[in-house]
Formats: structure tokens, C-alpha cells, sequence
């Protein structure tokens, strides 16, 4: 599967197509970090998540009027 997507990005790479052209200059710096999340699928989201609903319960002792910032 390694070989088949990086021989992707090089035939992308040569292909003539501006757009797959551009796909692949971006996928490129990342390829050996692509591959890996699907043997071991390490998210963020649920830290997030949490961060996000942190904010949302202090949004909600501020009383209209109130300068933040």
C-alpha cells in the first residue's frame, strides 16, 4: 500500500494536471505521516471536545454588558 500511494503522489507530481499537480506539492511534506494514523488512529477530538465545552460553560457566566476581551 506504501508503494502504491507514493508512486500516486509521483505520477500526480508529472501528470500535467494543475490541480493534481498542486494535490500532491501539498501531500508531499506530510507522506510519511499519512500513512501511519491508519495503523495507529490517534485523534485530538475528544480533547477538543472537552476545550470546547469548557469555553461554552464560561460564556455563560457572562452577564450582557460585560467587556471581554
Amino acid at each position: 500500500m506504501d508503494a502504491d500511494f507514493f508512486d500516486g503522489i509521483n505520477r500526480a507530481k508529472v501528470s500535467k494536471v494543475t490541480l493534481l499537480m498542486r494535490f500532491a506539492k501539498t501531500l508531499h511534506p506530510h507522506r510519511r505521516r499519512i500513512l501511519p494514523y491508519y495503523d495507529y488512529p490517534i485523534s485530538t477530538g475528544p480533547l477538543e471536545g472537552e476545550t470546547h465545552n469548557k469555553t461554552q460553560k464560561s460564556w455563560l457566566f457572562i452577564t450582557p454588558g460585560t467587556l471581554v476581551g
